[in-house]
């Protein structure tokens, strides 16, 4: 059994004209750390990390941020500690290794610039701040409910598709390929996966990180993405739901249940250019539908 207090956790001293609004025990590293050490999760990564992080505040109005390539976190003093864990829990998860980064469930390269899982990763994020830390300050939890909506529905049908034991996994451990390696399994199709979370990222910069309107020279890719992305997570759902239901698992009706449930989540807040996609939401339901019913038969 874990001690409920951890005392070799190597805690950086920060000068106060660096960071007026940071205590000198660094005390939210501290209690992130216990937190995430007590619930079983890979600490080592933040431990590590730790001995060289760096935070940057500053008074104007704006967003945090938590830069992988030289471990700094960037925070405004208005949010700090509405923020601040979400960033360790960046920080917490992330690998360098050469000229790449494992940052959770996203791969950056350091050389092309790419970043590969984005959406995956703050979805993750996201929602690991809240079940952990929700209360850690009075106002947190109203004012992260709203942070990464999209990518958090996101984590919400993949909980119903591997095990959430693989995403905590696949995200302390910066192992995205264990992601890649358990929806593989139910794909059979590597590329398919790929594919998906790029879609996935596309689709997360204008609904989730920009909300800019999607460009018109963009919105036909936009809409294909999000076709992509609706039916690969419906498909994939539907494939284990009915393993679980032939298994005797779940009946008839909790099947039909966990899908509408699945098709709650990804209605909210899908729109492009200020329109409601719904025409071809609708045609990809039917078009799983129809596999669902051959499947049926071919049974």
């Amino acid at each position: 059994m874990k001690n409920s207090v951890c005392v070799d956790i190597y805690t950086p001293q920060i000068k106060k004209d660096e960071c007026s609004f940071f205590k000198s025990d660094n005390i939210d590293v501290l209690n992130v750390y216990i937190k995430l050490y007590n619930a079983g999760f890979n600490v080592e990564s933040l431990r590590e990390n730790n001995k060289t992080l760096k935070f940057q505040n500053y008074s104007d109005d704006g967003q945090s941020g938590y830069r992988f390539i030289d471990n700094t976190i960037e925070v405004p003093d208005k949010i700090y500690k509405d923020t601040i864990t979400h960033e360790l829990l960046h920080c917490a998860s992330t690998i360098l290794d050469g000229h790449a980064a494992h940052v959770g469930l996203m791969y950056g390269d350091f050389k092309t610039g790419e970043l590969f899982g984005l959406c995956l990763n703050e979805g993750m994020t996201a929602t690991l701040d809240l079940e952990l830390f929700g209360d850690y300050t009075d106002t947190k939890r109203e004012n992260e409910e709203e942070v990464y909506p999209f990518a958090k529905r996101v984590i919400e049908i993949l909980e119903l598709i591997v095990p959430r034991h693989t995403l905590d996994e696949a995200y302390f451990n910066s192992d995205l390929a264990l992601l890649i390696k358990s929806l593989n399994k139910i794909r059979h199709n590597e590329n398919e996966v790929f594919a998906f979370i790029r879609d996935l990222d596309f689709v997360f910069m204008y609904l989730d990180l920009t909300h800019d309107d999607v460009p018109e020279n963009k919105r036909r890719k936009f809409e294909k993405a999000w076709n992509n992305v609706q039916y690969f997570l419906a498909d994939s759902l539907y494939i284990c739901l009915n393993r679980y239901y032939e298994e005797g698992m779940i009946d008839e009706e909790e099947l039909l249940d966990y899908l509408e449930e699945c098709k709650t989540i990804l209605r909210a807040h899908i729109e492009v250019g200020g329109q409601k996609i719904t025409k071809n939401k609708i045609r990809q339901y039917k078009k799983i539908e129809e596999n669902y019913k051959n499947r049926k038969k071919d049974a």
